[in-house]
């Protein structure tokens, strides 16, 4: 299992690399309601 800062940053490398997991795995955080912890560690504000 991953810890929470390999996810983290495997998502960041995702994102910064622009390909459709990342934008797959927001998909999946909002679905899961964890967005409040993945977007506040990234420094999102989550508008509710």
């Amino acid at each position: 299992m991953k810890s929470k800062n390999q996810e983290l940053q495997m998502f960041l490398d995702d994102l910064q690399a622009g390909n459709d997991r990342a934008k797959e795995r927001i998909a999946e955080i909002i679905r899961n309601k964890e967005s409040e912890y993945m977007f506040d560690e990234l420094g999102i504000e989550v508008i509710k």
